[in-house]
């Protein structure tokens, strides 16, 4: 119940941040080539960035698949199970509801490295039911442990990658 309560008031927490999207191209083989951006950290000062990219594909009603990759040296970067999804609303966007109040993530942390690509399989059907056709994004949360904030607390990041889900015929 501890976790849950300190999930939730994190997420809150995160909500009001400013957030980056994740967005990408595809390239001369149809693949998706992922924005290398300087991510502001949540937590530290503006000066505290971080090179990295999101991107997602599989996309359902139901779930996607996350793409991680970092651009630069760092020893322990991190992200967990924990996220949030998004709905554009006219230029603004704003959290979808979630359909259970009683929920929590698996507190573990998968470790990111420069120069590899890590994935991550997303089913938010048990969170969010499935999503009705429009656009949203998946807000996922990077902890990067080797530099820490002047209260000793490890730099957060967030990154988010926008898709679409499209009307069924």
């Amino acid at each position: 119940m501890k976790i849950r309560v300190m999930t939730a008031a994190a997420l809150l927490a995160l909500a009001g941040c400013i957030l980056l999207c994740g967005c990408g191209s595809k390239d001369a083989d149809n693949q998706t080539v992922a924005p290398v951006s300087e991510v502001g950290s949540l937590n530290g000062s503006a000066s505290d960035t971080l090179r990295a990219s999101m991107t997602v594909d599989n996309v359902t009603p139901g779930g996607l698949t996350v793409h991680f990759n970092l651009h630069e040296k760092r020893n322990e970067v991190l992200f967990g199970d924990s996220f949030r999804l998004e709905q554009r609303v006219g230029e603004d966007w704003a959290e979808v509801p979630v359909i259970r109040e009683d929920y929590g993530f698996n507190l573990v942390g998968y470790l990111l490295t420069e120069g590899t690509e890590r994935t991550m399989d997303v089913d938010w059907e048990w969170l969010y039911g499935r999503l009705s056709p429009g656009t949203y994004r998946i807000v996922k949360e990077l902890v990067d442990t080797e530099r820490r904030t002047p209260g000793g607390q490890p730099l957060k990041y967030e990154l988010s990658a926008e898709f679409t889900i499209a009307m069924s015929e």
